[in-house]
């Protein structure tokens, strides 16, 4: 969600509505259908966790690469 606003308030709706989508939809929806099969019924409760720490791993990569873009590195 951080990722989701951070790029929203650079002005970069196209990464911020990816990483929304990325969490909302195939995150989630990967590990309603996937989790079960590896863990059982109960791990479909774990399918927020999952999702919120893709979509954190994906928000810090595209932080990364567009650090520059927005003059975080030089």
């Amino acid at each position: 969600l951080y990722g989701s606003a951070f790029f929203t308030s650079l002005e970069n709706g196209l990464i911020s509505a990816i990483i929304s989508f990325v969490r909302t939809l195939v995150c989630e929806l990967g590990a309603v259908i996937i989790l079960p099969y590896l863990f059982g019924a109960q791990a479909i409760w774990l399918s927020f966790v999952v999702a919120e720490i893709v979509a954190a791993l994906l928000s810090g990569l595209l932080i990364v690469a567009f650090s520059r873009k927005y003059g975080f590195r030089d």
